[in-house]
């Protein structure tokens, strides 16, 4: 097993390292403003939106090394019939993070995979409702 403490980036490091991804990612961009992507629900129903956020972590330790995985949630609306709208902005998002290594100060290596991903669609029977599953895994 791998001896010692490393340090890794906080939850909240993450977050705004994968938000700052997400709003300058122009394929994203062009289905959502800037301004409809963020870490808290927006309340005034102005669709599309997204959130990103935070769903727990937990440290690993093998022979070779240390590690930590956080959990992150992208959730999205639409307000348009169909599935194509939202399937559209999910695939943007996958784009932008699925499997693309980061840089983090604090780990030797960082990568982020999505595991999974569904949509709903809700009661008023119009909107939709994507929900995408990352983790973030850190190693020394």
């Amino acid at each position: 097993m791998a001896s010692g403490p490393t340090p890794f980036p906080s939850q909240a490091e993450s977050l705004v390292l994968l938000y700052d991804r997400l709003v300058n990612d122009t394929a994203l961009l062009a289905l959502v403003p800037a301004a409809q992507i963020t870490n808290h629900r927006v309340q005034d129903g102005v669709f599309p939106a997204c959130i990103l956020r935070v769903d727990g972590g937990v440290p690993f330790n093998t022979k070779d090394s240390n590690g930590y995985t956080q959990r992150f949630v992208f959730d999205s609306w639409t307000a348009e019939h169909g599935d194509e709208p939202a399937l559209a902005i999910n695939d943007a998002v996958v784009a932008a993070l699925h499997d693309i290594p980061f840089a983090v100060a604090s780990s030797g290596q960082s990568l982020l995979l999505q595991f999974e991903s569904f949509q709903m669609v809700p009661t008023d029977g119009v909107s939709h409702h994507g929900i995408t599953f990352f983790t973030h895994i850190f190693t020394n």
